[in-house]
């Protein structure tokens, strides 16, 4: 039986450059696996020639060779490069993404993903940026009592979160109603995105209870294709 794909929620953590994403994501990660959470990352890059192999190395060579796609894999690790002939989406890099509790995006501004948005006081682009934002906002707002569309939900809706320790924002925030934490929050912001957007836990039952009267035997055990029947349901509940 081929494993099923299950589909992995994703919010993305978009903010100008040094604005902390990073090392914001780097706390939050290790708080979310702590809680036994299977998490993915995706991060945008900013150059479309980057390279992580490694010159000289096997694959690097098969690469040079002209290979169109590579993987590398050990009983512990995955890892596969494939040249694009067309740009790929974020969307689409999450659609490969099975079984996880939640992916966290670094970047893509322009993805139709949830986002929560930095501005860290220590960098001049997120004081600019932070002096905009309530035009900014209002906008949104607007175009969306107006129902008015954008290929990018960043560019359409307002964040479901805001971090920062600018005090504007702060208070732009509260106006809007956008929850809001300070870079210190890892805890409360962990908890936040694992009640409001991580893979809900899930418990099924198989009842297969009965007195099996007219069966004579109990259903569960009865042979199917080789295999008792309870197992082809418990397959496919999986």
């Amino acid at each position: 039986m081929s494993t099923p794909s299950i589909p992995s929620p994703a919010i993305s953590f978009v903010g100008r450059k040094n604005s902390g994403k990073t090392t914001l994501l780097e706390k939050l990660i290790a708080n979310l696996a702590d809680k036994g959470l299977r998490i993915a990352t995706i991060k945008h890059h900013g150059h479309p020639d980057f390279d992580i192999d490694i010159p000289g190395r096997d694959s690097y060579r098969h690469r040079a060779a002209g290979a169109q796609s590579t993987t590398i894999l050990s009983d512990v690790r995955f890892a596969q490069i494939t040249e694009l002939s067309t740009p790929r989406s974020c969307e689409s890099a999450i659609s490969q993404l099975s079984g996880y509790d939640l992916v966290l995006v670094e970047g893509f501004k322009q993805a139709s993903l949830a986002h929560i948005e930095l501005f860290r006081a220590e960098n001049p682009r997120d004081i600019e940026a932070a002096a905009k934002l309530p035009d900014v906002w209002k906008t949104q707002v607007q175009n969306k009592s107006l129902g008015t569309t954008s290929t990018s939900v960043h560019q359409n809706a307002l964040p479901v979160a805001v971090i920062t320790d600018i005090p504007t924002v702060q208070a732009n925030a509260n106006q809007f109603q956008v929850p809001c934490f300070t870079f210190d929050d890892i805890e409360l912001l962990a908890s936040f995105l694992q009640d409001r957007f991580a893979r809900p836990k899930l418990s099924v039952v198989v009842q297969a209870g009965g007195e099996s009267k007219r069966m004579g035997v109990p259903k569960d055990t009865v042979s199917f294709l080789g295999k008792p029947l309870i197992c082809h349901v418990l397959e496919r509940v999986s």
